[in-house]
């Protein structure tokens, strides 16, 4: 079957991940090395919603080129 993905619909301005250069539309291929047909939207929200300081590692797609960026996550008060 299709390899479910997930296209980043909207960024915090400010946010780590809008920092370290995630686009919106950005197709979101893994996160932290875990394939996204092994993942769902619940376990993605936890895991960018876990502990300051902890490194995340995305790798996306943007017009047919794969992009690899990593930043760490922080409050938001």
């Amino acid at each position: 079957g299709k390899i479910p993905y997930f296209m980043v619909q909207h960024l915090r301005p400010g946010s780590p991940a809008a920092e370290a250069g995630v686009e919106v539309g950005d197709q979101i291929l893994s996160i932290n090395f875990v394939s996204m047909g092994k993942l769902d939207l619940d376990t993605i929200q936890s895991i960018l919603r876990k502990e300051e300081g902890k490194l995340i590692r995305l790798h996306l797609l943007r017009n047919g080129e794969k992009i690899y960026i990593e930043f760490r996550l922080k409050k938001f008060v």
